[in-house]
């Protein structure tokens, strides 16, 4: 339960500007309204800030710099505050476009974390954007606040310009889409040419924007090092040699794995597809680089108490880096632990040969053979 809040929390709360600045003008905003008992300084002021927020985000990446870095609704929780404030005489929920507006973010807000690319929210917020601000233009009529008239041409021009601005960001939305689209058509006409067996993706919300592959392609989303350790084991298995990679980041040095990079492709650079598309192989399984990895596969094994298929990962890490002190021991850990004392022992001594400082080694071997009643050394 907590785990969904926070989830609804982060996919509602961000904002072009640093959050901080945003809120800093939002308090004092609220705290001048509140000092003069005025309220229109708020009806004003809110919007105008998230206006300023919004182009901030056009100027530094157009259109989709709006979309990409306002991920969720707090650049218009003006709007949102102001669609909830109290008008003389007015009856909210007979209006259909605060039902449309109110209705469309609490669907969003039920459904969206669960959904494949909902994090790039206001691909799917922004409409509501559209019947939230026509509603709340409502609030520049002559005593909405019942604090004294405002000129009939200034409330005219004032609605007409929150009518103008959510058309504006509607279409701004509809063009960052079209632009991530595009960007998008050129990623999957470059995946169909590479023609690979499996594709392994680093960021999830790409195998959402990659709908039109899926049951055509094998998509593998890896969510760190032993995500990936444990794809190439199965990849390695399966005796799939050759597979794609879409690399929207740099968080993956792929010299650390034993992979051989045939070509690669860069992404359009547009709309958030940045990276590149590589064509991989395996490496031979003489490369000293599958040892790590079977290292590590037979430790998380042996976190989980499977310990038998650790030993059968941790003894073909050996076997691909028999000098290494600190496998041979975890080797000889698993060993222990199942029983097998006399081949602990035997391994502990190979360590102390290797390294006579690794302490850990030196103890357990002590500890096995006070066990078995053997002279210690």
């Amino acid at each position: 339960m907590i785990e969904r809040l926070e989830s609804v929390i982060s996919f509602l709360f961000s904002s072009p500007l640093p959050d901080h600045l945003f809120g800093i003008g939002l308090l004092l905003t609220t705290l001048i309204a509140l000092m003069l008992k005025n309220d229109l300084i708020m009806a004003i002021g809110w919007p105008l800030l998230s206006v300023t927020s919004l182009f901030w985000a056009f100027a530094k990446g157009s259109f989709y710099g709006i979309t990409a870095s306002s991920q969720g609704l707090f650049f218009a929780l003006p709007w949102i505050v102001l669609s909830l404030l109290k008008v003389k005489d007015e009856r909210k929920l007979k209006n259909p476009l605060f039902i449309m507006g109110w209705g469309y973010i609490a669907l969003a807000s039920l459904l969206g974390p669960d959904q494949p690319g909902m994090h790039w929210g206001p691909r799917f917020l922004f409409p509501a954007l559209i019947p939230l601000l026509l509603f709340t233009s409502r609030v520049f009529r002559r005593d909405a606040f019942g604090i004294g008239k405002i000129p009939a041409r200034s409330s005219r021009w004032l609605m007409f310009v929150s009518g103008l601005g959510a058309l504006l960001f509607a279409a701004g939305s509809v063009l960052s889409l079209a632009q991530r689209g595009q960007a998008g058509g050129e990623v999957l006409r470059e995946i169909k040419r590479m023609d690979a067996q499996v594709l392994v993706l680093d960021r999830w919300h790409a195998g959402a924007d990659l709908e039109p592959l899926w049951g055509r392609r094998n998509l593998a989303w890896i969510q760190g090092r032993g995500d990936l350790e444990e794809l190439l084991i199965k990849l390695q298995n399966r005796g799939i040699a050759d597979f794609g990679w879409l690399q929207l980041d740099d968080s993956y040095d792929l010299k650390e794995y034993p992979l051989q990079i045939q070509g690669q492709q860069p992404l359009p650079n547009l709309a958030g597809w940045n990276g590149k598309l590589l064509d991989i192989s395996l490496a031979e399984t003489t490369d000293p680089r599958w040892g790590q990895i079977y290292w590590h596969a037979g430790l998380r094994r042996a976190e989980k108490e499977e310990l038998s298929s650790a030993l059968s990962f941790l003894k073909k890490a050996v076997a691909a880096l028999p000098e290494n002190a600190n496998l041979r021991y975890d080797l000889a850990v698993c060993l222990g632990k199942m029983g097998f004392i006399g081949e602990a022992i035997e391994e502990l001594r190979d360590v102390r040969r290797m390294d006579p400082r690794h302490e850990a080694a030196g103890e357990l071997l002590r500890q096995l053979m006070r066990a078995l009643r053997l002279d210690v050394p």
